[in-house]
């Protein structure tokens, strides 16, 4: 899967007199990300063949935006067309990880030539879903992989799909899945979480995040293919860049099943003598600026 981004600002020629980006102009933000990810991923023979136009569009308004504010628009396509139309999901997040807008909007394919709609084929699709190696942004469509990998890796800690739908929804910035070529091979969530507090209880579902001053690693999860392609070093590369962007000052996780020696690898040292999900289980802490 591809997930294409792209970077809008709330200018003063998008703002309604109820002080916020009106309505229309989000439509045309759907479809200017939209024509920039076909611009930017599709062939040139297929840019001078085929046309798309919009059929359908599923809008959830969520938060609204107001003059000078930015967000960035994250999308991507659904795995497979149906005849001349496939699905398009588009997200428009803030700095912040919160979503402002939520799309599905249903394309279709036209012959540029004749106006006439076409098949859209697996050619047509393919660059689409070409996606480079490596963590990307976890997106609604990889729950159910992340989900697989979840009870195969966690087998003595298991949760509902339900809490990896929700710590995504709510904190879509530190939601990532690690991908080889079309394969999910792994996961990583993370949200602000208050340090003097008690990390959330396993299948819990959370209501809003609390003001925090520190990053909170709820889950990650590996399958035994990821070994070996450095995926672990680069996960925490993302978790302290993410750290630094949120202006938290530490990052701390819960280590169980003997991962607390992995993690002080890292840095990361055991915080009191807490033991949350069980015997061997154990509150760690890193500051970032002793990274």
């Amino acid at each position: 899967m591809n997930v294409f981004t792209l970077d809008f600002v709330a200018t003063p020629e998008t703002i309604d007199e109820l002080g916020h980006v009106n309505n229309a102009i989000w439509v045309q933000w759907l479809q200017k990300i939209a024509t920039s990810h076909w611009d930017a991923v599709a062939p040139e023979a297929h840019k001078a063949a085929y046309i798309w136009v919009v059929v359908r569009h599923e809008i959830d308004y969520l938060r609204a935006l107001g003059p000078g504010q930015a967000v960035t628009g994250h999308t991507w396509v659904a795995e497979k067309a149906s005849g001349a139309k496939f699905d398009r999901y588009t997200e428009f997040h803030n700095a912040a990880g919160q979503v402002h807008l939520r799309a599905k909007t249903s394309w279709a394919l036209l012959d540029k030539a004749s106006g006439r709609p076409l098949r859209v084929t697996d050619a047509i699709m393919a660059p689409f879903h070409q996606s480079a190696d490596g963590w990307r942004a976890m997106t609604p469509g990889d729950l159910d992989a992340v989900d697989r990998i979840a009870a195969h890796v966690h087998v003595d800690f298991p949760e509902p799909i339900a809490v990896f739908a929700n710590r995504q929804a709510l904190f879509p910035k530190g939601s990532f899945v690690f991908q080889q070529g079309d394969q999910i091979l792994g996961y990583m969530l993370a949200h602000p979480w208050p340090s003097d507090r008690p990390s959330p209880d396993l299948g819990v579902v959370l209501e809003r995040l609390p003001p925090a001053q520190s990053l909170y690693l709820h889950d990650i999860a590996l399958l035994p293919e990821a070994r070996g392609t450095g995926a672990g070093d680069a996960a925490v590369d993302l978790l302290i860049s993410l750290a630094r962007e949120q202006d938290l000052p530490h990052i701390w996780l819960t280590a169980v099943g003997g991962a607390d020696h992995y993690w002080r690898k890292k840095g990361f040292r055991r915080v009191g003598q807490d033991m949350p999900y069980g015997e061997g289980s154990m509150v760690m802490d890193r500051m970032i600026d002793a990274i």
